[in-house]
């Protein structure tokens, strides 16, 4: 009692453990017996050492305390028997109780799935709930009970370009303090250099460079809390997300134990079934510093990890042989959206199914509308959004097939298995197809009607013409090259226009030639920051990618030898194509980066 009040302990009783103890008993018990009934024979029957009366009287007296401690044995056994069959009975009852208790859970989850979806199918023509494998509510209960004790502190690294985490409280509001274990904690900002050449320009740190450095920090800033014992979250979005991977492959390899560090992640470039870097595991871009490290450990370290759909570099495409896919994700901007999502969105995530054993958790994140559509919706004015709600629902199914699944844009497989890309969807994806087209092309007119009567997702709103000459005003500006008017071969035709005015203008035309040769420097210096990352990409175009196809044609003749020669000559000729396609998009992506960089105009 404390303060007038009982303070409860919470016990935790597994019914595996007891049946071990009733079976460890058990044998503890059959040991004693044996013991007993051999030290009985020389015990109650001991003959006297001689004939005298004394030598009679202390055999009689051992004899005694003899038979005495067998009838106390015997009690002890009967008691213990009694323990063991307790024990049995109680891990049988607990087993029984946990059995019920899940039943009760899945039909009480599958109740509030079908009232959900029941209308949701009506209107959308698939399940707004679970994905035909989601995870069962108390599969999700165990998952928050197994998780470690919350920790003080976590450790923010930002994503690249983002060193000094300038979105700490965003990350600590949207994903730290809804993650079990990390709830509570005071998020504090790590930096860690965060560069990626190309993207930064020539003195940019490779992608390898970088994350070296970040996890040598990360692990010197572990490294305290551990030897401490004191529980720490690290959360790591984007290029930190693959610091945080490989810091718990070395800390699993050091023998650190799972409970002394607690991850979150976001937009996770390792991510088991979806990441860039495990799409294509083992492609090494030598030029441009870029490793591709494989999946992040599912089951080391209590994890979270949270990826938006259509994230190009977290939720790639499983078959990239669908162009509409690739084309779809070359278009998307997801993966730098998460600091700027709402609370409400990352409520509506959906947790993904894994298989076997795995200490992390997946969420996916909707997106509201497909990337690919992004063109038309801010390209064409007035009725470019009317136009994609047209196109969307059709055009999301095309998308969504890359992944395996028309109803899905993420690969619906276990979430925690590392899962390379492939070549072809199943059939089973194919069937579906013509049905999901069908109702598809009648919601996309229905939504495009409704835009145009206001009563659409996107109602058309007409531009007010009252003020026609300032529109006409505001879209007459010079535009193009500013520099221009500090071209000295300008300023000299005005003046030949006004030779009455040469006297007055020759200061202003000496002071337009610094300017006009400060301004030419710089664009030669643009020109030449990007010449060198530019022979980077090509240099990876034309070697590391063919080695990488010469990698998967060789795995597929392997696959052919062992047995397989017509799923093996297949991938033999397909996966090589299949890669060229995501990966030479890719390539091109990093281009156009580096031509923004520069400063040149990019589409």
């Amino acid at each position: 009692m404390v303060g007038g009040r009982c303070r409860v302990s919470f016990v935790s009783a597994g019914p595996e453990a007891m049946a071990a103890a009733a079976t460890d008993l058990a044998t503890i018990g059959s040991t004693v017996r044996e013991a007993n009934a051999a030290a009985a024979a020389l015990t109650t029957g001991l003959v006297p050492a001689a004939e005298d009366e004394v030598s009679t009287a202390i055999a009689g007296l051992f004899g005694k305390y003899a038979n005495e401690f067998q009838s106390l044995g015997a009690q002890a056994a009967a008691f213990h028997d009694r323990l063991v069959q307790t024990l049995n009975a109680a891990a049988g009852a607990y087993t029984a109780t946990e059995a019920a208790s899940t039943s009760v859970l899945q039909a009480a989850e599958q109740n509030v799935a079908n009232a959900v979806n029941a209308p949701a199918e009506l209107l959308l023509g698939h399940p707004l709930i679970g994905t035909g494998t989601s995870v069962s509510a108390s599969s999700a209960l165990r998952a928050v009970m197994a998780a470690p004790l919350a920790v003080g502190t976590t450790l923010v690294m930002g994503g690249s370009g983002d060193e000094f985490v300038s979105n700490l409280t965003a990350f600590n509001k949207l994903f730290i303090q809804i993650t079990p274990g990390l709830e509570g904690s005071v998020p504090k900002a790590l930096y860690t250099p965060e560069q990626f050449y190309p993207f930064g320009g020539p003195n940019e740190l490779t992608l390898n460079a970088s994350v070296s450095q970040g996890l040598q920090i990360l692990d010197n800033a572990l490294q305290p809390y551990i030897a401490a014992g004191t529980p720490v979250g690290v959360f790591g979005y984007s290029q930190s997300a693959v610091i945080a991977s490989l810091e718990m492959r070395s800390l699993q390899a050091a023998g650190v134990p799972s409970s002394a560090v607690q991850f979150a992640l976001i937009g996770d470039i390792m991510n088991p079934n979806g990441g860039l870097l495990e799409r294509f595991a083992g492609l090494n871009l030598a030029a441009l510093g870029i490793d591709f490290y494989g999946a992040t450990p599912s089951n080391a370290y209590p994890t979270t990890i949270y990826t938006m759909e259509y994230d190009a570099w977290a939720d790639v495409p499983r078959y990239p042989l669908n162009i509409l896919s690739d084309l779809n994700i070359f278009e998307s901007q997801t993966h730098f959206a998460y600091p700027n999502l709402t609370p409400t969105q990352v409520s509506s995530a959906i947790q993904l199914a894994t298989s076997g054993a795995t200490q992390t958790t997946y969420y996916m994140i909707p997106t509201n509308d497909l990337p690919l559509l992004d063109p038309i919706r801010g390209g064409i004015p007035i009725f470019g959004n009317a136009i994609a709600d047209l196109l969307q629902p059709d055009l999301t199914y095309l998308v969504n097939l890359g992944y395996g699944d028309p109803l899905y844009g993420w690969s619906t497989s276990p979430a925690n298995v590392p899962t390379p890309a492939g070549l072809f969807p199943p059939l089973s994806a194919f069937q579906e197809l013509p049905g999901l087209l069908a109702s598809g092309t009648q919601l996309g007119v229905h939504n495009f009607i409704g835009d145009l009567t206001g009563t659409g997702p996107n109602p058309v709103t007409l531009p007010s013409f009252s003020s026609a000459s300032s529109l006409l005003a505001s879209s007459s500006g010079t535009g193009g090259m500013t520099s221009a008017l500090a071209n000295p071969l300008t300023t000299l035709a005005a003046v030949a226009a006004n030779p009455a005015a040469l006297e007055a203008a020759i200061p202003n035309l000496l002071n337009t030639i610094p300017n006009y040769l400060n301004t030419l420097g710089a664009d030669l210096s643009n020109v030449y920051g990007a010449l060198l990352p530019t022979a980077d990409i090509i240099n990876s175009a034309v070697l590391s990618v063919p080695a990488f196809d010469i990698t998967l044609f060789s795995d597929g003749i392997q696959q052919a030898i062992n047995g397989q020669p017509l799923a093996g000559l297949t991938n033999a000729i397909g996966m090589p194509i299949a890669a060229d396609v995501a990966l030479y998009l890719l390539l091109v992506q990093f281009e156009l980066g580096v031509l923004a960089v520069a400063g040149f105009p990019v589409p």
